[in-house]
């Protein structure tokens, strides 16, 4: 494994989960909670973010590329978060 994928802040998808249970509330949780997750390598070093922009309806996702030296592994990197942008989009 040369890099992994970490959620920024555990927190956020805590409570989504936890509003997205009240009827009326979960409308709104799409929009107000919007978890950010970071390319790691072994060097503990970000080299790209990936972040939820808020939206009522579908899930966007914004890539920003942090460090430009360590991306010899590029493409497998971004089929990695197109397969977890998958699978978020999946849950709602």
């Amino acid at each position: 494994m040369q890099y992994y994928i970490r959620e920024d802040n555990a927190w956020v998808k805590v409570f989504d989960a936890l509003l997205g249970q009240i009827p009326i509330l979960s409308f709104f949780t799409g929009y107000v909670f919007n978890p950010s997750y970071s390319v790691i390598d072994l060097q503990n070093k970000a080299l790209l973010k990936m972040k939820k922009e808020p939206s009522f309806f579908g899930r966007k996702f914004q890539l920003t590329k942090l460090d430009t030296a360590h991306l010899e592994d590029e493409e497998s990197i971004l089929l990695s978060l197109m397969m977890m942008v998958l699978l978020e989009r999946r849950k709602g």
